[in-house]
């Protein structure tokens, strides 16, 4: 399954951002399902006749995202949310909410 990736090198938006966006979209749309593993650096620069350091970019921080795993000599693989992974962030969200209403109660302000 390729990628097919689609860039606008007119965009003010940064080519690798560009291609952290559509590996974002694909991966929430199901395109790119757990476990699928995507080409090498050297193999999507080629492909798309961008620089290596481009690609390398846009992986580092899709690892950052949590989106994908990059493992040396294997290769780079999409990583599936589990319910326990949507739960946290649902709790860690409540948390910070709840810490919002209580620094807004502490600065004066009221329920209204």
């Amino acid at each position: 399954m390729p990628l097919n990736l689609k860039l606008d090198g007119n965009s003010d938006s940064p080519l690798y951002k560009q291609i952290v966006e559509a590996i974002q979209r694909g991966v929430h749309s199901g395109k790119l399902p757990s476990g699928y593993q995507l080409p090498t650096v050297r193999e999507l620069a080629d492909e798309m006749g961008i620089s290596r350091g481009t690609i390398k970019h846009a992986y580092d921080q899709l690892q950052r995202l949590g989106i994908v795993e990059m493992t040396q000599g294997k290769g780079t693989f999409i990583l599936g949310q589990t319910e326990e992974d949507n739960a946290s962030r649902k709790e860690k969200a409540m948390n910070a909410i709840d810490q919002l209403f209580e620094q807004l109660e502490n600065l004066g302000f009221t329920p209204r």
